[in-house]
């Protein structure tokens, strides 16, 4: 499941990437457009789901490996994040030293630097047949808001309601938001409509991302069915509901997904606005699989597989107009899988895409506003290899290779530390996490 999340990767030929890359001018997909009143531009961004906080002091260029400090966390066990490379994203995101881990049935905060659980904090009520590490499926990390100007993490629960008499017990959405000393200090519980009978055997809340206090959500997921919600956090309420829209990234006032087609496995990319849940602009063009990423303050990035063309594609669209510009092309019956890359935003200006679920897997670097190539690598004429990437944060790629962990500068593609002690999953200014078979350890940020 969580096909929000993952992404199946399927190497590509390193010499097919800048012979596909189409980097003149804009077209491919065709944008409808719904009537809507001019107003004021969009306000920036929140970073995307489970994403830390903005680095004050920079990205970190190494860890001290020598002090790793062990995390014990029931959201690390049995759950395939001991496979680097899997596709899943870790369960766990970072304010400072402090670290939110979910478990499916509860949000865990522990210390990174003692390596000490403060607190598991549980749902008010009761998670049905909970999908944590006995059920094994990953679970989605939190997402980290300022809430009235403290730093929050946010954990979302399908929760069952209790019954009484004639009475059947029903299925709402619970929100806590736990701060860093382990207290919960806002809560949401709100119906879902229509009950979602079809979610109850495997509940989970997906954070997708935020614009001001209004926080985008799927509950479910698209195997087994879902619902596209936003919270209004200042208003503590749902502000809509749509079972028909996947929601993927938030950007700007905007939230960027697909809406299904009546026709079996079509879907389309389109854009809603994150206050009313009005249709901005859809896609004409019919896609078999999408996978979209943040990808600036003005635009995603979308790895698609063609429905009504046959073509595996990565689009930069930008979201306020749906035009669409395409990066790299290949014809899908020579990709043998769905989207063949992982593309993920710097934070700054940079797209960075790899196949590194696969080692020695091509990774390329892309300008997020106009798509151009900025580099890729392996590059036979420099000896240099490509790593596989385990995170990237603030102008910083962070990745391990056959000659152990590097980080490497966004922009420029080049070895910024060629021996920064780990290759850390999940990274802030402060602190970043390493997991290996199973096992996650933090450690202390240099540079």
């Amino acid at each position: 499941m969580w096909a929000v999340f993952m992404r199946k990767r399927q190497r590509v030929p390193a010499g097919l990437i800048a012979a596909s890359l189409l980097l003149a001018g804009c077209g491919g997909a065709t944008a409808t457009h719904a009537a809507h009143a001019s107003g004021p531009p969009p306000s920036q961004p929140t970073p995307p789901a489970g994403a830390p906080p903005t680095a004050l002091a920079g990205a970190p260029t190494g860890f001290a490996a020598g002090k790793g400090v062990p995390l014990p966390s029931a959201g690390f066990a049995d759950t395939g994040y001991e496979d680097l490379g899997s596709g899943f994203p870790a369960p766990f995101a970072l304010v400072g030293d402090t670290v939110f881990v979910t478990t499916g049935t509860s949000l865990e905060v522990l210390s990174a630097t003692t390596g000490r659980m403060i607190r598991a904090v549980t749902p008010t009520y009761s998670v049905p047949d909970p999908a944590g590490p006995q059920g094994g499926d990953p679970q989605a990390p939190p997402q980290v808001e300022d809430l009235q100007g403290r730093q929050v993490a946010l954990a979302g629960y399908e929760v069952e309601l209790p019954g009484h008499g004639t009475t059947p017990p029903t299925y709402e959405v619970e929100v806590d938001a736990v701060d860093t000393s382990a207290q919960r200090v806002w809560q949401l519980v709100a119906p879902l409509s229509p009950q979602p009978s079809m979610l109850v055997g495997d509940p989970t809340v997906t954070f997708v991302g935020s614009a001001g206090s209004d926080v985008a959500a799927v509950v479910g997921d698209d195997d087994d069915g879902y619902s596209t919600v936003v919270f209004d956090l200042a208003g503590r309420k749902i502000l809509w509901q749509n079972q028909q829209f996947l929601a993927k990234a938030v950007v700007g006032n905007m939230v960027v997904g697909t809406f299904a087609n009546t026709v079996a496995g079509q879907q389309h990319l389109a854009a809603v606005s994150i206050a009313s849940g009005k249709t901005d602009w859809q896609q004409s063009e019919g896609l078999e699989s999408a996978d979209v990423q943040y990808g600036g303050p003005d635009a995603v990035i979308v790895e698609a597989v063609g429905y009504t063309f046959a073509s595996a594609v990565i689009w930069l669209v930008h979201v306020n107009t749906g035009m669409t510009k395409t990066l790299w092309s290949q014809p899908s019956n020579e990709t043998d899988d769905d989207e063949p890359w992982a593309c993920e935003f710097d934070g700054q200006k940079t797209v960075v895409c790899s196949a590194s679920a696969v080692p020695t897997g091509p990774v390329f670097a892309l300008d997020s506003s106009t798509g151009h190539l900025l580099w890729q690598l392996p590059d036979t004429r420099e000896n240099r290899v490509a790593p596989v990437i385990t995170a990237v944060y603030d102008g910083e790629i962070y990745g391990n290779t056959s000659s152990g962990p590097v980080v490497l500068n966004a922009r420029t593609g080049q070895d910024v530390n060629d021996s920064p002690g780990v290759a850390p999953e999940v990274v802030d200014q402060e602190v970043g996490i390493a997991v290996d078979n199973g096992n996650a350890e933090a450690y202390p940020a240099t540079r």
